[in-house]
């Protein structure tokens, strides 16, 4: 896709959004025991995430990017455990992390559970395991990252489990801090695969992002030459500040009183 067509695609997303923001906000204040709390949050989520693109690829901010990510990340927190919350099936919550550069988040992100998550995280089958070692691989847990590359060679789907067998996939590499196989690696095989979600299919290969991202957060700086990897991301930096935007994201906040209690008060306050 030309830059001029996955650019104005991403505004329509954002200009589409916007109209949806405000019944979010209501419902998650003022609605609470109306709607699928986690769903709104993850809509809020999404929407930051969007954002987060459309200014780096756009308006060529990526401050705005990294604040726009670290938002989504706590949004998607926010919602673990909520009716429709974040489930952690696949490592869209892990990447908003890491992009944002903010270490608060990433710590709590590579600490999450969900029910989900638990119970399939030590299945070499499970797209959960994926999201587990991505995890391990931020809290530095080399040694239960070993133990899974083991449980994926024995069990694990072809050509990965190949791969583990082997001492040639992601993990494997990643532990014996192999700059040169994992930069071929990510270059070769994952920088190519675009990302299957629609927000940032046109500007970010999943995998090949999650990868040289925790490259670089583990000291190893691969380079890599590929249109969907944008390396200026790469490099850890953190802003000065990030701001939580919404109140009940903020400690200590409180919902307003729900149903017609509610509305009958706020009608006196207007």
């Amino acid at each position: 896709m030309k830059n001029e067509d996955r650019c104005r695609k991403i505004s329509n997303l954002v200009e589409a959004n916007k109209s949806l923001l405000p019944e979010l906000l209501h419902d998650i204040q003022f609605r609470r025991n109306k709607v699928r709390i986690g769903s709104v949050l993850i809509g809020l989520s999404r929407r930051a995430h969007a954002q987060a693109i459309y200014e780096y690829f756009v308006e060529n901010d990526i401050a705005l990017l990294k604040q726009n990510m670290y938002l989504a990340a706590r949004l998607n927190l926010a919602s673990i455990g909520e009716s429709g919350g974040a489930s952690f099936d696949t490592g869209e919550p892990i990447l908003v992390a890491l992009l944002s550069d903010n270490e608060e988040v990433i710590q709590k992100v590579a600490r999450a559970e969900t029910a989900d998550l638990i119970k399939y995280r030590n299945d070499p089958l499970s797209n959960f395991s994926h999201v587990y070692m991505l995890q391990l691989a931020i809290r530095g847990d080399d040694d239960q990252i070993s133990r899974m590359i083991e449980k994926i060679a024995r069990n694990g789907k072809k050509p990965l489990r190949t791969e583990c067998a082997e001492g040639r996939d992601f993990y494997s590499l990643l532990l014996k801090s192999d700059k040169t196989g994992l930069e071929s690696l990510i270059q070769l095989k994952h920088a190519p695969l675009n990302s299957t979600d629609p927000i940032d299919e046109d500007f970010f290969s999943y995998l090949g992002v999650l990868e040289a991202k925790l490259c670089w957060r583990r000291g190893i700086p691969v380079e890599i030459d590929h249109p969907l990897i944008p390396m200026e991301l790469m490099p850890v930096k953190p802003l000065d500040h990030y701001d939580d935007v919404y109140d009940f994201l903020k400690p200590g906040w409180m919902p307003p009183p729900q149903g017609l209690i509610g509305r009958v008060s706020r009608w006196f306050k207007t």
